[in-house]
């Protein structure tokens, strides 16, 4: 009799076990304590700006709201990749979101939605439309890059050990296309706005995980009095910092802020607030006012811009600027104009103007 009790105890857990294995998604689905967020990543951790950027975002949300993740770090650039990458995500059934953090990501996201309807998706840095289950969010790197411009403009013309009197200044981007298009065409437009007799260079890697690549580009306008050098190229751009350090020159970061990278060297760095987005979107998923299908962007208002300079707002730069305030005060009057529709900073994404119908600010700001 005992024998069979302990037969039939053990099938019981077989059977459960069993139960659980086939249907572990419906299981979860009734947890809904702690949220599940499948990431991603544009590229490998340890860049110090995208995907380290996004990678933050998630580790202070699972400090925050208790949210839970794994991670998975894709080729840039590799589109086939990220369908490949979501479609397994989704076939777990695991996540309540899953996020991919490339404008590379767009169309595999948005087929791979179509197969798995009742899953929730976002793209980071693109916009995915008429699917209903994927949400986007996108930034207003060209404004922000205006204002790092604004910067670049002034510093080049100072009197500096580090500068030279050739008012030319440099942009090294990863690969041309538009999203990083955007970031020197803020750039540009920003420098000239402060100094309308300066020349920007501007070259393009081909690659977000070439430093070596990135250095050579930074050396090459060094040589022809380029002095400071803004780089939109994830990892590659810490071939810029190397470049810069070597030649006693400046640079400007990018994504994340990274003048504690090369601090005698690095004025400031372009912050696009991905860590920010990603923590609002874990946010508004533990508090169920996630929203699939909208359109969410970060600017200017919501701190998309330079992230401090001599060692002020988050700058950790120990670069020592002879009229640091008049720079600032330079930075705050672009913003101002920026906000009040006094400045149109041009841009090559069929979104810059913000007009489509849809589009949202962040669910949470401050």
């Amino acid at each position: 009799m005992k024998k069979n009790l302990f037969r039939t105890s053990i099938l019981l857990m077989a059977l459960f076990f069993a139960f659980l294995a086939v249907f572990g998604t419906v299981v979860k689905a009734q947890d809904n304590s702690t949220p599940q967020i499948g990431m991603i990543l544009a590229g490998s951790l340890g860049d110090q700006s995208f995907a380290d950027a996004a990678f933050s975002g998630l580790k202070a949300a699972e400090r925050q709201y208790n949210i839970s993740y794994d991670y998975v770090e894709a080729p840039p650039g590799a589109v086939e990749e990220y369908g490949r990458i979501a479609r397994g995500m989704a076939k777990r059934g695991k996540y309540d979101l899953i996020i991919a953090e490339s404008s590379f990501a767009a169309e595999p996201v948005k087929e791979v939605s179509k197969d798995f309807p009742d899953q929730e998706f976002m793209v980071i840095d693109a916009v995915v439309e008429d699917r209903p289950n994927v949400a986007s969010i996108i930034y207003k790197q060209n404004e922000g890059s205006f204002l790092v411009g604004v910067i670049a403009g002034i510093v080049t013309e100072m009197e500096m050990e580090k500068t030279n009197p050739a008012a030319k200044v440099g942009f090294v981007g990863g690969m041309e296309i538009p999203v990083i298009k955007d970031f020197y065409l803020g750039y540009e437009a920003g420098a000239k706005w402060a100094n309308p007799d300066i020349e920007v260079v501007a070259k393009y890697v081909g690659s977000f995980d070439d430093v070596s690549g990135a250095k050579e580009a930074a050396l090459s306008m060094i040589a022809n009095k380029v002095d400071i050098i803004f780089h939109a190229a994830g990892q590659s751009g810490l071939g810029v910092f190397e470049a810069s350090a070597e030649e006693n020159t400046l640079a400007i970061g990018v994504d994340s802020p990274q003048a504690f990278l090369e601090p005698d060297h690095i004025i400031t760095s372009m912050v696009k607030r991905v860590e920010a987005s990603v923590i609002d979107t874990a946010r508004a998923l533990s508090e169920g006012v996630f929203e699939p299908g909208s359109i969410y962007v970060y600017g200017v208002e919501t701190g998309v811009g330079p992230s401090g300079i001599a060692g002020m707002g988050e700058s950790t730069s120990a670069v020592t600027l002879p009229e640091p305030e008049k720079v600032l005060e330079k930075v705050d009057e672009a913003r101002e104009k920026i906000l009040a529709g006094e400045i149109e900073v041009p841009g090559s994404l069929p979104w810059t103007d913000y007009e489509q119908e849809g589009l949202r600010y962040p669910w949470y700001r401050g």
